[in-house]
């Protein structure tokens, strides 16, 4: 007899076990399916909108450069080979994001409030505004630039984007980390936006002001003005403002629409502090000679053949993207599992 419960037990054990196994197929078959059809129907709406962004502005260069130059286009099907990359790419790219990276941002700032002391959530606001930074594609064409740059034309802007390019990089981070802290203070308190944007910009135009008198330091202000509109790029402006608006409905104030908005403001104008502040300490510790001897000796010793693959185009840009994107997606999860013990919807 007791065998016969038993069995019965497993019997029953074994047939809720494969409903639930069915059950989860049934919902992955059905994930995959919203997936592929939202992938779908969303790829021609953004290859349309990704061609109408870059094709008029490729003509556009085109036509400069034959007309006003007089010069005819070099390697025209390299070129157009390379705009139609850019235009998949950016269609892959804003369809991952608002798949992938927005839903994190909103859920983690919806929860956060609620399940976390302030601490803390300022604590991984602050990690969050430098992680979004690092992952910005911007900021990869602000570490290229730096290599049109001339170290005798412009010392202190060759230095800030060659051999303090690292820690150019990581006080952009951070300023949009301290934006992104006091945004969230300004939705949890009911701070008003205006005198906020007023206390920053008056050191800004005051460091740009003193700047100005310096001929060296002068050529460093369109790099520090440059920052501001790194920042608002296609990975901090949609990770960020999603952040802001959960936290905004957290708190209560997410009735408006515009609750969340003004986190980006901030977010643009702390870079340009940042990097004022920083070239004004290279200028106070690097001399411009010294500058220009060392990017003379950096160019001799330099041999692109010589570097690994990881180390030359493609694999470089390969390398940095991975190392770019992986650890903000690995922090963003591990904030939901860990601290929020949430799942990710779909």
């Amino acid at each position: 007899m007791a065998h016969s419960l038993s069995a019965k037990k497993r019997v029953r054990q074994n047939a809720a076990r494969n409903l639930r196994n069915r059950a989860r197929k049934s919902e992955i078959k059905t994930n995959i399916k919203h997936f592929e059809k939202a992938l779908k129907t969303g790829n021609m709406e953004e290859i349309e909108k990704q061609f109408r962004a870059v094709v008029p502005l490729a003509l556009y260069l085109a036509l400069f450069q034959v007309l006003i130059l007089r010069q005819l286009v070099e390697d025209s099907w390299l070129i157009t080979g390379g705009l139609f990359a850019v235009i998949v790419g950016l269609m892959l790219f804003m369809e991952g994001l608002k798949l992938g990276l927005m839903p994190f941002g909103e859920l983690i700032g919806h929860t956060l409030p609620r399940k976390s002391p302030l601490p803390l959530v300022l604590f991984i606001t602050l990690l969050l505004g430098i992680g979004v930074t690092f992952a910005e594609p911007a900021i990869g064409a602000l570490q290229a630039a730096g290599q049109n740059v001339s170290a005798e034309r412009a010392p202190y802007l060759w230095a800030l984007l060659n051999q303090w390019v690292g820690t150019l990089v990581l006080v952009v981070g951070a300023s949009v980390g301290l934006a992104a802290v006091l945004g969230t203070l300004r939705f949890l308190y009911g701070w008003s936006l205006k005198p906020l944007i007023y206390a920053s910009l008056l050191p800004i135009l005051g460091l740009t002001v003193y700047g100005s008198t310096d001929p060296e330091f002068a050529k460093v202000m369109g790099l520090a003005w440059d920052t501001g509109a790194v920042t608002t790029g296609p990975v901090t402006v949609p990770l960020v403002l999603s952040l802001g608006i959960g936290i905004s409905a957290a708190a209560g104030k997410g009735g408006s629409g515009l609750s969340g908005f003004g986190i980006v403001t901030l977010a643009s104008l702390f870079p340009v502090l940042g990097v004022l502040l920083l070239a004004l300490y290279v200028a106070a510790t690097s001399d411009p000679a010294e500058i220009i001897a060392f990017a003379a000796h950096a160019a001799t010793i330099v041999d692109t053949d010589a570097l690994p693959w990881y180390e030359r185009s493609p694999g470089l840009e390969v390398v940095l993207g991975i190392r770019a994107i992986l650890p903000l997606v690995l922090f963003l999860f591990l904030i939901l599992k860990l601290i929020l013990r949430q799942d990710l919807p779909r």
